[in-house]
């Protein structure tokens, strides 16, 4: 994501493909299914693309094999040039679907006029058929009824309407930075249901256009991703990146870098058009300050320096002050900032402060805490004023806030911050519905021994944290009490928090490395945060979790990427608290979820909350008919559930199918589950029934029941008994993570540590690659 926009599904069209002249097999027509509810009551399951129903004459006797019928398939897709290709892909049979509760124990599977008669079958298919797929041939093995021969089938049809997914797509960067001479450089995360060739996308496009539109620089193609340069802690995310011309726009012009993402397989996504990307919708023409506001991605086109440049220097116990000599300081932040506005009135024809630098001093050598007052009074411009310590300080030199500081738009702190003092003591932006943004980059944010009674910003529409130091902090990061404070991008930051359950409610968290925080929801209720169509968490190492991993399990959102992480539990982890929880629990529908290549250990706790993972859940009344739908491929997990039809201990109502498509296994691959699910435990098999918690198919290259003495870590300090702070690197010339990745099939170029991913049939499941 698209952190995005989405395609919406395309027409039901019939399409019949001839078939080669190969020996017929018996089955008389082969229809991969729409969007039309299965034959077992009116809230039954969709079978949109990943549902074939096969008519043959039936025989009395024989059992059907699904496993034996094979379709060819091709879809548009590109390549690492950007060029349009044809993809070809052989999806198979897995399972006859069952009935929902209460008849699970019977199959779709029946011919209801006696031997001779058509007997249609409806069985799961490995992979997702698509509006936009061609089936070219469809084969049926020997033995796939009875003793029958193989053979071609004729009467093929695609009544498939699923639209294929869209990219999830983020920027590694804050809004309205500022580009001077003669390039801007970008970087960006992208994950997408369709990796493969070792990265997630085939490739990505990049070009500049002026705020009207007119004027658009040459595209810049980013073929294979890198190793972000912007992300410089953390574990560091491998990026697309370009470097956007300046020549051809406008100086002094708020212009837009455009992404056009091109998967392996679907159709391309242009952030200008579609909308695609981790924030929300912005279609062509909507204005700046939109209600979703991070794409497309906007920057200053300043190559003549005509817009910005003027600094200024801020001393404590200083009188006066003048714009441009270090000789000259003003007194206080605030006032430098009012001076700057109207230097840029006078000198650069616009009055605010954008696009200045101020610099705060030493006291000759000696250590000064700078106190940031209110600026609210000083408007922004149209990028950020940046706020630095002074190159020539030898002192420390850090600021800090006491109260609630009524905060100007557009100011990009990239100094330390200390807080000691209980209360509100935090950056105000001034309103629970503002669009007001701020940044921190490189900053150390450390707290004393008084803990404040929230994070350092508040009431901020978009926040940018990049590079930074926490140390025994609050987060920073979320949503507070119903008040916008939405944390647009985390990138890189490290430390640890000690608020309890303190928890993040970014959009795009990437690279980071944190002790003590959780990753969690923004709340339905919640009516001033903005509206959201998905979130990234990608590459971060979190240790000792304060609380449950959320994603998706309140707002109703498009999708959402969850790829490599390490998500650790240890003792002293919340009671009855799983470890993380992926669209489980809530009742509004997901489609888009990707999940990659995840690490979540758990030494020790058997079938308790404590490492289990919940995932696309169906287990209320309130998710009749709700369509959840995850693809899992790679992940190394202590125990993973899905509750659907069957689990009646909440409700017994039917129609909670929404799940069917994850727990059938359609598009998972290479996964390893420790110690299987909490109903069954290592007893877990699947059951075709849906009588247990892990699924009705074990997908290829699975294993659902390891043991955890054949999944061995460098260090695991995880579980209910362990200290923390692991290290979950593979370990042992044998590992049951080995091996889970086909060749060919590599999501990604580099694991956690940024060591090569391998793509020769021997790579490994989890965040780390094998040694």
């Amino acid at each position: 994501m698209g952190i995005f926009g989405f395609a919406t599904d395309l027409a039901v069209r019939q399409r019949r493909v001839s078939a080669p002249a190969a020996p017929a097999a018996a089955i008389t027509s082969l229809e991969v299914l729409g969007a039309a509810v299965l034959p077992d009551g009116a809230d039954a399951a969709i079978p949109n693309g990943w549902v074939a129903k096969a008519t043959l004459p039936d025989d009395g006797v024989s059992a059907f094999d699904p496993k034996k019928i094979s379709l060819t398939v091709t879809d548009p897709g590109f390549d690492t040039a950007g060029n349009a290709t044809v993809v070809t892909r052989t999806i198979t049979g897995t399972e006859i679907v069952r009935k929902q509760y209460p008849n699970q124990g019977q199959r779709l599977n029946s011919a209801p006029g006696g031997i001779g008669t058509p007997r249609t079958v409806y069985f799961a298919l490995s992979e997702e058929v698509f509006a936009g797929s061609t089936i070219t041939a469809a084969n049926a093995a020997a033995g796939y009824y009875g003793g029958a021969a193989a053979g071609s089938i004729a009467g093929i049809v695609n009544s498939s309407s699923l639209a294929y997914p869209v990219p999830l797509f983020a920027w590694l960067q804050p809004q309205h930075e500022r580009a001077t001479g003669a390039s801007f450089a970008v970087e960006a995360a992208c994950y997408h249901r369709h990796a493969m060739n070792g990265q997630q996308v085939a490739c990505i496009e990049f070009y500049g256009r002026d705020a009207a539109g007119g004027n658009l620089t040459a595209v810049q193609r980013a073929s294979l991703p890198a190793l972000s340069a912007f992300q410089t802690a953390g574990p560091i995310v491998e990026a697309w990146k370009a470097t956007i011309p300046l020549a051809t726009l406008p100086q002094g012009d708020l212009c837009q870098a455009i992404a056009v993402v091109k998967p392996w397989i679907g159709p391309a996504f242009d952030l200008s058009v579609a909308g695609t990307g981790v924030y929300g919708t912005l279609t062509a023409g909507t204005p700046v300050d939109t209600a979703q506001p991070e794409t497309p991605l906007r920057f200053l086109c300043d190559k003549t320096g005509g817009y910005g440049g003027l600094q200024a220097w801020v001393k404590a116990g200083a009188s006066g002050g003048a714009v441009g000599s270090s000789a000259t300081p003003f007194a206080t932040v605030q006032a430098a900032l009012a001076a700057l506005a109207t230097a840029n009135g006078s000198g650069k024809g616009h009055a605010d402060h954008s696009g200045s630098t101020i610099f705060l001093m030493d006291n000759g050598g000696a250590a000064v805490d700078h106190a940031i007052g209110a600026t609210s009074a000083t408007a922004a411009g149209k990028c950020w004023t940046d706020i630095k310590v002074d190159p020539a300080a030898t002192g420390q030199v850090r600021a800090t806030v006491a109260g609630l500081v009524a905060t100007a738009d557009l100011l990009r702190f990239f100094v330390p911050f200390f807080v000691n003092a209980t209360g509100n003591n935090t950056l105000d932006g001034g309103s629970s519905a503002n669009v007001k943004r701020i940044a921190f980059e490189g900053a150390a944010l450390s707290y004393g021994a008084s803990l404040p009674a929230q994070g350092l910003t508040f009431r901020f529409g978009m926040g940018y944290w990049r590079n930074c130091t926490l140390t025994n902090a609050f987060t920073p990061f979320g949503t507070f009490s119903g008040h916008r404070n939405a944390a647009a991008l985390v990138l890189g930051c490290t430390g640890n928090l000690v608020s309890t359950g303190a928890g993040a409610t970014p959009y795009a968290f990437i690279g980071n490395a944190i002790d003590g925080l959780r990753i969690d929801d923004v709340a339905a209720a919640d009516a001033n945060a903005f509206p959201q169509d998905g979130m990234i968490i990608a590459n971060n190492v979190l240790t000792r979790m304060a609380g449950v991993f959320k994603i998706a399990t309140q707002r109703s959102i498009a999708g959402a990427a969850r790829v490599q992480n390490v998500l650790e539990t240890a003792a002293g982890y919340p009671a009855g608290g799983e470890a993380a929880n992926i669209a489980a629990g809530g009742t509004a529908a997901v489609s888009n979820i990707v999940s990659m290549h995840n690490t979540v250990p758990g030494v020790g706790v058997g079938s308790s909350n404590q490492a289990r993972q919940l995932g696309v859940y169906a287990d209320t009344a309130g998710t009749v008919g709700v369509q959840r739908q995850m693809v899992e491929r790679f992940e190394l997990l202590h125990q993973r559930n899905c509750k659907v039809d069957t689990f009646t201990v909440n409700t017994t109502a039917t129609g909670r199918t929404g799940p069917w498509r994850y727990r059938y296994g359609v598009g998972l691959l290479g996964n390893v589950v420790v110690t299987g699910d909490a109903s069954s435990g290592l007893a877990t098999v699947a059951d075709p029934s849906g009588n247990n918690w892990s699924g009705e198919y074990l997908e290829p290259g699975s294993s659902w029941t390891a043991g955890e003495a054949n999944v061995v870590f460098v260090d695991n300090k995880s579980g209910s008994a362990g200290a923390g702070g692991g290290n979950y690197a593979l370990s042992g010339a044998a590992n049951a993570a080995y091996g889970r990745v086909p060749a060919g099939q590599s999501a990604l170029r580099y694991d956690l540590a940024g060591r090569a991913r391998l793509n020769d049939g021997t790579g490994a499941a989890g965040a780390y690659e094998r040694d």
